[in-house]
């Protein structure tokens, strides 16, 4: 119905005077009412009169009197009448409530309403009765949980499994009786048997003696095993909630007693941690994207593997909580299965780059300045790894396979194969050898322009291990260079000096050719000093290919012409002395 229809006195029932009589407050209110409406109406009709006698204005302004006086008092009956309304819902609602308690206390449901009692008289009557009914619950759910744990601790001492009840509705207090006499009886029972002197030493009595004892230490291993469990949750929630060491070491330090008391504490702290992380959920969210994704690093897990649907999904609820709970655990797991080989793995590609380090620094042109016994060192590094190289990579392979028969397909990493994996690393280290072998040629062409071919290929053959006969045979024994040292030797002592003659002649008669200068060319020092060492670095490389066919060659010639890290020699023993 519209607001207009409940503005008019004809939506009101019409009740009779008697709804009043012995009611003394709406009597007087009453008597007051009618003289009010009695002189405000008079005044009314006073200024009227004064003001015209033309019966249609007059009509009007008594209509609209009418009509105000019918609103107002149509406004005030439906403010109360919404105030009964509200106070009915709540009786409602606390009978509904009251109900639900008679039911799980399973006791009859109390008469509401035959005191003839007013809407909030009965509202705090109902209030009452409540409050002594939810007393009434706990104090008997109370009194349940602990005839419940008596019997759950006589039942495992005898070995006798428990009577289970459901949980709502509770239990009546005569069936709370009948249980009480049941445990008492239990109890009379463990007296009995644990009086030695009736236990018989029978075959059958060993044997169910001997299971019990197997029961109870499987109950124990489960128990023990759940708290570990429960310890690791913990644990996890401690480093996504940030919590302080000291506050850990505390609930750890207070919690190593008997395990049921433990596991009652590590429940308890679960549920309130668990409590605070859903009150983030945004914020932990995050929290588990980040370590997901340092998992996966781990796990070497290349981008098809990344699969998570929900990793970023714009919603933050409990469920994708605990989706990402899940997935963290999953590849924990396999973490765990397959932490050996990962860190093989790990290990393999180390060794590689150290290889490549230490092969990189023995290449560079500075690699003798300054280094004192660092060279050794360095090579017995190289050696070492060059050993460990094809260990590893047996190892990789078998347990690989191994892998592939347990699981039924390829271990996988980095969205390869272990054996695509080693090639692949191979031929990408070999190819960044090559770059770099190339990039230095291309600085040392630059460095020296006018170098000849010739003289480059035999430099370049100075860092071989083996010499070729063809090489050995284009090798020139004497460099025809012009500042090239002369070579020291050991003096003779069994030859005397032969007297020195003097033939200068008198300076008086000798007349030296006057020089001619023709022309001066001025070279700058820089020049100088670079063409010297072109000449120097040449001289040394053919003194190098000398020494190498004379048989004179040293510990520093044996170790500039080792093989190259990354050949095909590379898992073949270093023959010494060729």
């Amino acid at each position: 119905m519209d607001n207009t229809s409940i503005m008019s006195f004809d939506y009101y029932e019409d009740f009779s005077f008697d709804l009043i009589k012995n009611v003394p407050w709406a009597q007087e209110m009453y008597e007051y009412l009618s003289q009010g409406l009695q002189k405000g109406f008079l005044n009314w009709c006073h200024y009227v009169i004064a003001l015209s006698r033309d019966e249609k204005t007059i009509k009007l302004w008594a209509e609209e009197y009418k009509s105000e006086f019918e609103k107002y008092t149509c406004e005030l009956i439906t403010n109360i009448a919404s105030v009964n309304s509200k106070v009915l819902s709540q009786v409602e609602t606390l009978l509904s409530k009251l109900q639900k308690l008679c039911v799980e206390l399973k006791i009859e449901m109390p008469h509401v309403g035959d005191n003839k009692l007013c809407l909030y008289e009965e509202l705090d009557q109902l209030k009452k009765q409540i409050e002594e009914f939810e007393h009434m619950y706990r104090v008997r759910r109370d009194e349940l949980n602990r005839i419940y744990a008596k019997q759950m601790e006589v039942c495992t001492s005898l070995g006798k499994a428990p009577k289970v009840f459901p949980k709502s509705p509770l239990l009546s207090l005569e069936e709370m009786e009948n249980l009480q006499k049941h445990i008492d009886n239990l109890e009379s029972e463990k007296y009995e048997r644990e009086d030695d002197s009736n236990f018989m030493v029978t075959d059958s009595n060993m044997k169910d003696l001997e299971k019990f004892h197997n029961k109870l230490v499987h109950s124990k291993n489960c128990m023990l095993e759940e708290i570990n469990e429960k310890w690791a949750k913990l644990d996890r929630l401690w480093t996504v909630l940030e919590v302080n060491v000291a506050e850990r070491s505390n609930f750890s330090d207070a919690n190593r007693g008997q395990p049921k008391e433990v596991l009652k504490s590590l429940d308890k702290e679960i549920k309130r941690l668990d409590h605070i992380k859903k009150d983030n959920i945004k914020v932990f969210i995050e929290k588990y994207r980040t370590e997901l994704q340092a998992l996966w690093d781990e796990c070497h897990c290349d981008v098809n593997t990344r699969d998570f649907e929900y990793f970023n999904a714009d919603s933050y609820t409990e469920d994708y909580l605990e989706l990402f709970d899940m997935e963290i655990q999953r590849w924990k797991k396999y973490r765990e299965e397959n932490k050996a080989l990962l860190k093989l793995l790990d290990e393999y590609n180390t060794v590689w780059k150290k290889l490549a380090e230490l092969e990189e620094a023995a290449a560079g042109p500075n690699r003798f300045h300054n280094r004192g016994g660092k060279l050794l060192l360095e090579e017995k590094e190289r050696n070492k790894f060059k050993r460990r190289i094809p260990q590893i990579q047996e190892s990789l392979i078998s347990m690989a396979e191994k892998y592939r028969e347990k699981t039924g397909h390829e271990f996988m990493t980095w969205g390869k194969t272990v054996e695509q994996f080693i090639d692949t690393l191979v031929q990408e280290i070999e190819k960044e050898k090559k770059q770099k072998l190339s990039v230095r040629k291309q600085q040392r062409d630059q460095l020296t322009p006018g170098r000849s071919k010739s003289t480059l290929s035999l430099a370049k053959s100075s860092t071989q291990l083996f010499n070729t006969p063809s090489q050995i045979a284009l090798t020139r024994k004497t460099p025809e260079l012009p500042n090239k040292r002369k070579l020291i030797t050991t003096p003779r002592t069994d030859v005397k000096k032969k007297p020195r003659v003097e033939t200068k002649a008198p300076t008086s008669e000798y007349k030296r050719r006057p020089k001619v200068v023709c022309s001066k060319v001025v070279t700058s020092r820089r020049s100088i000093d670079k063409k010297n060492k072109s000449q120097k670095r040449l001289s040394n490389s053919f003194q190098k290919e000398n020494n190498s066919i004379a048989g004179e060659t040293s510990g520093y010639d044996q170790f500039e012409r080792r093989p190259l890290a990354y050949s095909s020699t590379v898992f073949s023993p270093i023959v010494e002395g060729q």
